[in-house]
């Protein structure tokens, strides 16, 4: 049997209820291979963090709005255990992403291989998030 990719883009994300309706295309499937997107403007986010010099206050600032924005996502997880696994992973993903946001920023510049790390950030989140929705 062939496998079944499914791709859930950006455009598709934009609310706990997308999310929600995601998880349940996702289940229809036996072993699906999925590839998702980061969350809505959350790559345009982090674009504009990579592209500027931001200050370390910006970095912090901009950083946990959309940590609010996840972990309000990460509330719609219905097990307990799931939604505290996804709340850590986030975290640490988002520690990450600040401390490379914070180097870069020092630099005055973003190296290309930084710059695309910077960006995978929005998939790996979306990627925790769904992952502990299913």
């Amino acid at each position: 049997m062939k496998p079944r990719v499914i791709k859930i883009g950006g455009s598709t994300l934009r609310s706990t209820r997308d999310l929600v309706r995601a998880a349940e295309v996702i289940q229809l499937y036996r072993h699906p291979i999925v590839v998702v997107s980061a969350f809505h403007g959350v790559t345009d986010t982090l674009h504009r963090l990579a592209s500027g010099t931001p200050t370390a206050a910006e970095i912090h600032e901009t950083c946990l709005a959309l940590r609010h924005q996840h972990n309000v996502l990460v509330n719609t997880i219905a097990d307990n255990r799931q939604r505290r696994i996804a709340l850590l992973s986030i975290d640490r993903l988002f520690h990450e992403l600040e401390r490379l946001l914070d180097g870069a920023s020092k630099l005055g510049e973003v190296p290309d291989f930084a710059y695309a790390k910077i960006l995978s950030y929005g998939e790996r989140l979306s990627a925790v998030i769904l992952r502990h929705t299913l």
